[in-house]
């Protein structure tokens, strides 16, 4: 199999960035070939978990946060590629991608092959999702300053504007149980994907908070009272990210009047 990454011209859409053709240098598309840019593991062989050695049963639960690999943009830190190639552009699109939330990494699938980029290399993801007019834009965690030690990889902006919050999403690993003496328990290892919300402050730090009624309408006190009109009228219950949005979205709007 022939190592290539990318065999085409990179370039940036204009739904997902600046609408401008780019391309990437040979120099630099060798040296992430090569393993030479943020980790990037030109021999991964990635694949879905379907058991765990020396245990019986199985592996039940989805460790990616989609199972497809989805047309995506990536915006690469601009002095790590850089330091390979001042002439390169920092951005590629249209590559089908997924994010793995077990090892905290961006998988391309290139033909047959599954590749890996560490995430310390990747500023940012469009992510396309089916259905969405706009795709979904992941940031990656070190963009903000205070937040929580265990918080890795890549956090989900819902919204943007006066009030900025964004998602994140981290697997909770259950071991089996199973006693193969007494033949009781359960012989499947779990995985299950796991929420957390947060609002972005002045300093760019992570306040986590629940997207409930009180404590959203606490976050927008300037404008309660249009905000619970508007949630009414749509019969908004923000049991669902699509509820949230729609009220953030209106929020934010208010100041753009």
């Amino acid at each position: 199999m022939k190592r290539l990454f990318f065999s085409c011209c990179f370039f940036t859409s204009a739904l997902f960035l600046s609408g401008q053709n780019t391309q990437m240098t040979q120099s630099t598309r060798d040296a992430i070939n090569y393993g030479q840019i943020g980790n990037f593991n030109p021999n991964s062989t990635a694949s879905m978990v379907y058991g765990i050695a020396d245990t019986p049963g199985e592996v039940i639960g989805e460790i990616y946060l989609d199972s497809s690999f989805l047309k995506s943009s990536i915006v690469f830190y601009r002095e790590i590629i850089k330091h390979y190639d001042s002439n390169a552009s920092d951005s590629i699109a249209g590559y089908p991608v997924r994010i793995d939330l077990r090892n905290y990494l961006v998988e391309f699938k290139l033909g047959e092959a599954v590749k890996s980029i560490d995430p310390m290399a990747i500023r940012k993801v469009y992510y396309q999702r089916p259905g969405q007019i706009a795709p979904s834009v992941f940031w990656n965690v070190d963009e903000f300053n205070d937040r929580p030690d265990d918080l890795k990889g890549f956090v989900e902006m819902l919204a943007v504007g006066k009030l900025k919050v964004v998602k994140s999403y981290s697997l909770l690993y259950i071991r089996p149980t199973y006693n193969a003496a007494l033949s009781v328990g359960d012989k499947n290892a779990k995985y299950f994907k796991r929420y957390a919300y947060y609002y972005v402050d002045a300093k760019s730090n992570l306040i986590k908070f629940k997207p409930k009624r009180k404590e959203l309408l606490a976050l927008m006190s300037d404008k309660a009272s249009l905000v619970i009109q508007f949630m009414d009228e749509k019969k908004l219950t923000l049991d669902s990210d699509q509820d949230i949005k729609m009220v953030l979205n209106f929020y934010n709007k208010l100041f753009n009047l």
